[in-house]
């Protein structure tokens, strides 16, 4: 009776045990369902896993690097170089194991390649380039202490389980709407410079502004427009620049002609500078408040080639999004007088304009370079801001 059964499951046992082959290679799936150990912090616990197998693999003497030579694609003949690929992709589970064993750029080594790309933050285009082969030739060794320093850092213990949130990973260069732990959008940001890092912190957001001023915080004009002022007096009205006496009290303007830009500096810098609403100006058309200690919001940008570029590390440390009329959308969609045509419409008069949220979506802005996504796919990046050196 039990050789009858097990003789009609075969097929079921097959899969099975394949099944368990494959997840003895991979390491690029931890699975959602771990067990209760995973307490309070589930994504800490898993990458704990991911951990363990990287080490193992460290043990074993790690991952072989690629030698450098051409542009790696399907079709290549470069036997030597492609087999060391296989191998490397292999141990780090973007290749199938069931996949046939051989020195050819097929079909299934495509794949493994395209995957790869996505866990790593790079161009999926199945070329094994510079870009790609510099994070493929990344030590086995590394990638533990990057794991290591991802799981010291406490940025796990602190707000991403809210069931409706906005996350930013400035890591990762994204912002990601979260609810109830799916992610309905994905957009790309712009975020400060490695001298003007974009602070780590959680709050809400409150109000949106569209047709926004920009009021031009003092460091931005100590460091970057006083010198290009003083070499060139029209240099505000060229970019729309207003000088008033404060914003509090009796508030006047102030003619740029009268002041001796020559004397000043953080000592006697006693007036405000002001960006009008438009085009030209620096926070886009939309802008979103989420008061703070760091004067850092979301907003929109007429720079939009950046977002394009692989490294997007170029503000002044607001975050600057690639799709603000969606997220304005969204967060007003409970409000009965605000839709994405009127939005447009209000954006297109060019006055500026509040719009007051009722439901107030937290933000969560971290810094990232190894999680596990959604799906249980294991991610890394670049630590842009050099903070795991």
């Amino acid at each position: 009776m039990f050789l009858l059964i097990l003789k009609e499951n075969m097929h079921y046992l097959v899969f099975i045990l394949s099944f368990l082959t494959f997840l003895n290679f991979s390491i690029l799936f931890i699975p959602n369902d771990t067990s209760a150990s995973s307490s309070k912090y589930p994504f800490q616990f898993k990458l704990q896993l991911v951990l363990k197998k990287y080490q193992n693999i460290s043990r074993k003497g790690g991952w072989p690097l690629l030698d450098n030579g051409k542009t790696l694609r399907q079709g290549s003949s470069d036997l030597k170089r492609i087999s060391i690929l296989r191998k490397r992709l292999l141990l780090s589970g973007d290749l199938n194991p069931e996949s046939k064993s051989n020195n050819k750029f097929d079909a299934n080594l495509l794949k493994a390649v395209k995957r790869f790309q996505h866990r790593h933050g790079l161009l999926v285009d199945g070329l094994v380039g510079r870009m790609t082969q510099e994070a493929l030739n990344v030590s086995v060794e590394h990638r533990v202490k990057q794991i290591k320093s991802n799981l010291n850092r406490k940025l796990w213990k602190n707000g991403t389980s809210d069931p409706q949130h906005i996350l930013v990973n400035i890591a990762d260069l994204k912002l990601s709407v979260i609810e109830k732990s799916h992610i309905i959008q994905e957009m790309r940001v712009i975020v400060g410079k490695d001298y003007r890092q974009t602070p780590l912190f959680s709050e809400k957001i409150l109000y949106i502004v569209l047709n926004p001023y920009w009021y031009i915080p003092e460091t931005i004009i100590l460091k970057d427009f006083l010198p290009k002022i003083k070499k060139d007096l029209t240099f505000l009205k060229k970019n729309h620049i207003e000088l008033y006496s404060n914003w509090k009290g009796e508030i006047y303007t102030i003619t740029p002609e009268v002041i001796e830009w020559d004397t000043l500096d953080s000592h006697n810098l006693n007036f405000q500078f002001r960006q009008t609403p438009g085009p030209h100006n620096s926070m886009g058309r939309i802008k979103f408040i989420f008061p703070n200690d760091h004067a850092v919001f979301l907003h929109s940008t007429p720079d939009t080639f950046i977002f394009k570029m692989q490294s997007r590390a170029y503000s002044s440390g607001c975050i600057r999004i690639e799709d603000p009329v969606w997220l304005a959308s969204y967060l007003t969609k409970n409000l009965t007088n605000w839709s994405r045509e009127k939005i447009l419409s209000v954006i297109d008069k060019g006055t500026p304009t509040k719009i007051e949220l009722k439901s107030q979506v937290p933000i969560h802005i971290k810094y990232f370079t190894v999680w596990i996504d959604l799906n249980g796919l294991v991610h890394f990046r670049k630590d842009i801001y050099n903070r795991e050196s």
